[in-house]
């Protein structure tokens, strides 16, 4: 999927940049609405995320420099070797008395989401932008793992886990399924192009088909990563 995803985004700025080159134009400052394409690439500790995201978006005063908008999110993860997921309900999130760990080799999740996004221009050419996940879905390959709980019998046991499908934001570890946000510094390089560099605060988790400890079924690992990409307006 990853390989895909960035298959699609090479298309997708190869045609936006060449209609860029036969046509240098500014923004209509009389059309408050503008649309972007977000391509980028987060990674840290051997975790990967590729993004394809599309936002509408609505510039406010008569500088135009606050925009707010709201859009659509393909993200793609990978985890290299193995990575270890913990409880992911809020009951038992972050106490470590409670929690249980999942651990999963190569997990790999894909997820579409309902973004919202918020941007100020500092001075020419310069934004500070972020930007959230809201709710959509997940979806990738069953993974076997290891779920190292102490009711076990020896303390571990081989399960089959598979993407929490729903994915829904309520707020730091009350979250639900897989989700992400960005905080960026966008820079203008050409009329319709910027380079945006930041960190990622992502969530990804994965759902058990048998419920274990705790009445839990959930599993979450949280990450921050660096950002690096590019916002094409059209």
């Amino acid at each position: 999927m990853l390989k895909f995803t960035f298959f699609i985004s090479i298309l997708l700025l190869a045609s936006h940049l060449s209609f860029s080159q036969q046509k240098d134009s500014t923004l209509n400052l009389g059309n408050r609405w503008t649309n972007h394409l977000h391509l980028s690439a987060s990674f840290a500790k051997q975790n990967y995320v590729s993004e394809i995201a599309f936002f509408r978006n609505y510039a406010f005063g008569k500088s135009q420099k606050f925009k707010i908008g709201a859009g659509l999110r393909l993200n793609s993860y990978w985890g290299r070797n193995e990575k270890q997921f913990t409880s992911a309900p809020a009951n038992l999130a972050k106490k470590q008395a409670l929690e249980d760990t999942l651990q999963i080799s190569n997990p790999s999740i894909n997820s579409l989401n309902i973004s919202i996004l918020a941007s100020y221009q500092l001075i020419p050419k310069l934004s500070l932008a972020f930007n959230i996940d809201l709710f959509g879905l997940s979806f990738g390959a069953k993974q076997n793992g290891i779920l190292y709980a102490s009711d076990l019998s020896g303390g571990q046991s081989q399960v089959e886990s598979s993407p929490t499908s729903f994915n829904l934001l309520l707020v730091d570890v009350r979250d639900i399924g897989s989700l992400n946000s960005q905080f960026l510094i966008q820079y203008q390089i050409m009329p319709k192009l910027q380079i945006k560099i930041g960190f990622s605060h992502y969530f990804s988790e994965y759902k058990t088909t048998e419920i274990f400890t705790q009445n839990n079924d959930r599993f979450r690992q949280i990450f921050n990563m660096a950002v690096f990409g590019i916002v094409k307006t059209f």
